[in-house]
């Protein structure tokens, strides 16, 4: 009928030649809509810095329910990286039996990763899904943030994060 059901602020790192799913909140509404728009404010082009091209691994990655019947994914993420990273966002998409349809997503953010260390994660939902097929998980940071741990003892700018 014209109207704005919701607006999400946020931003994003895309790094060159990549493709992200974009996961946005859910929106509920008591009859599905005619149509759907998707508008992209301001797009700040950049040169790849070198810092992106960190591939972090994903160990036992686990999915089940708990004792209360809610659906979860859990792992570690490991920083492969010789420096520290002080944020990453951990997106999880679970994928129907036919790995076609997205079931669920959910996200967390990891803080202060040191280099070489793994961290623990687990996502969780609300409601028990069944017909699960792959669980894609993509630990990202972005290298445009400041988003390197330096020795905070040296940097008094950052002492207080």
């Amino acid at each position: 009928q014209g109207r704005e059901l919701k607006s999400v602020m946020g931003e994003d790192y895309l790094p060159e030649h990549e493709s992200k799913f974009l996961i946005l909140p859910a929106v509920p509404i008591s009859t599905p809509p005619q149509s759907a728009e998707l508008k992209l404010g301001q797009i700040r082009w950049t040169k790849l810095p070198p810092l992106s091209q960190i591939a972090f691994e994903v160990l036992q990655k686990n999915a089940g329910q708990t004792t209360e019947k809610h659906f979860f994914v859990e792992g570690i993420v490991k920083n492969p990286s010789s420096f520290g990273i002080e944020k990453i966002v951990v997106p999880v998409i679970v994928f129907d039996s036919s790995s076609q349809n997205i079931l669920a997503v959910n996200s967390t953010v990891l803080t202060d990763i040191k280099p070489f260390e793994g961290r623990y994660f687990r996502v969780a939902w609300p409601k028990l899904f069944t017909d699960i097929g792959s669980i894609q998980i993509t630990p990202t940071f972005n290298p445009l943030d400041p988003g390197l741990l330096l020795d905070k003892t040296e940097n008094p700018e950052r002492r207080d994060r």
